[in-house]
Parts: structure tokens; sequence; C-alpha cells
């Protein structure tokens, strides 16, 4: 896998003190370039990697799919102790995802009355307090899935304000406080035991993504709306 990250991931993945770490990035960073070239039907040696102007990655118009009428494709990464999430959507938009390990040792009520909207703070503090952290980390994904959408900072999590989730895990639609024009369609998606995870899409009504494991998944899957969602 090493050999498939650029100079500025290599730089990336000598900063890391430990091995396991170093290990976790290679790995995710790797598995991200193999399934993208997939998708866009090139060598993964040939992809080209922008960023914009908030710091948020995109592939570069050469590495576009060959297929005509395919469109741009959009991409990100997450990664949280030994598991990585990768979203990928065909045919123009953003996705962002997101997956968090659920800690139990986490101040919820601090952190809550931080970043969650008040309506949202205060129904985690009256929930049970054996579903609290996996509440809090449910909320946390989706709100940090749809920072990655926009490419904004995680100290701008406050503003993010959405419906309540349907039952099953979504849809929710996301928005930016006073900005209607940033809407997007949030899900939790499927995690191993022990973390929580979610996808956030451009748009009010986008179709609920497929999730698959990789490497067991030999293929790019067929998604709705040309959307794939990896752990």
């Amino acid at each position: 896998m090493s050999a498939l990250l650029d100079v500025r991931e290599r730089q990336r993945v000598a900063l890391f003190a430990s091995e396991t770490d170093r290990r976790r990035f290679t790995v995710a960073h790797g598995a991200k370039r193999t399934l993208l070239g997939r998708v866009c039907g090139l060598p993964p040696d040939d992809l080209g990697f922008g960023e914009g102007p908030e710091g948020r990655p995109f592939l570069s118009a050469a590495s576009r799919p060959a297929a005509s009428g395919a469109g741009p494709v959009d991409f990100s990464l997450s990664h949280s102790g030994s598991w990585a999430l990768l979203g990928i959507l065909r045919g123009g938009g953003r996705i962002g995802v997101d997956i968090e390990r659920v800690r139990e040792d986490l101040e919820f009520r601090a952190v809550a009355g931080r970043f969650f909207q008040p309506a949202e703070a205060r129904r985690l503090r009256l929930g049970h307090p054996g579903d609290r952290a996996r509440e809090f980390f449910r909320l946390w994904t989706r709100k940090e899935a749809f920072l990655k959408v926009h490419g904004r900072r995680l100290g701008e999590l406050a503003g993010v304000t959405g419906t309540p989730p349907a039952v099953g895990g979504g849809p929710e639609t996301l928005w930016f406080a006073g900005e209607p024009a940033s809407l997007a369609t949030g899900w939790e998606v499927a995690a191993p035991p022990g973390y929580t995870a979610a996808v956030a899409v451009t748009g009010p009504r986008a179709a609920r993504p497929r999730v698959d494991d990789w490497p067991t998944a030999s293929r790019a899957s067929l998604h709705e709306p040309d959307c794939e969602v990896r752990p």
C-alpha cells in the first residue's frame, strides 16, 4: 500500500510517532486510491488530486471517468481507531463521511453544550444514561459528515442544524443556520461494533447510499444515487 501514496501522504505518514498509526494511515489512503482508480477506470498511480481553498481534497479533471457523460467523482475519507470509511459519489455533487469510536469517557454535557443545537443538547441530557454515548456520536458523525461536504472547519459544528432523523438512521436534512443553500441529506450508516458512522450528500432529497465492505467486495457496487460508502 505504501507504494500508492504520493509525496505529501508519505510526509504525513512520517510524522506519526506510532507504527500502528502509520500503518492505519497507509492502508486507508492506499485503499482510497485503489477504489477511486476502479471507479475512474485508471491505475491508482495515475489519479491526480487537488485541494480547494477551504482545504477540501478533490480529484483533478484529468482523473474523470472515461465513460461519456459519467461526470465528476467526489470522495470523502474518514478513519478512527482501526477502521476507515470511504464515500464515493459519481455524477456530480459532494459527499462527506465520518466514522467515530464510541467513547464512554467523554464529557458529553460540556461538548454538546458547545457544539450542538440547544434542542439536541437537551434531548441528549434527558435521554437514558446508558444510551448517552452512542446518541452523542450518532449526532456528531452526521454533523461532521455534513461539514466535510462543504469543507468547513470543526469549529463551525455548532452552526449545523437539521430535521430530526427518521427511524432507521435517516434521512435527515442538514444545513448551516442562516445558509439555506447549504442543504444536504444525512444518514447514519452501518459501522463495526463500538463505532458510529454517517454520510452526507448535497441536496435535500438524495437517495440512501449503499454500504459495502472492502476488501471482500471485489468491484464497485451498483448504488443510488451513484454513491458508495465503504468501511
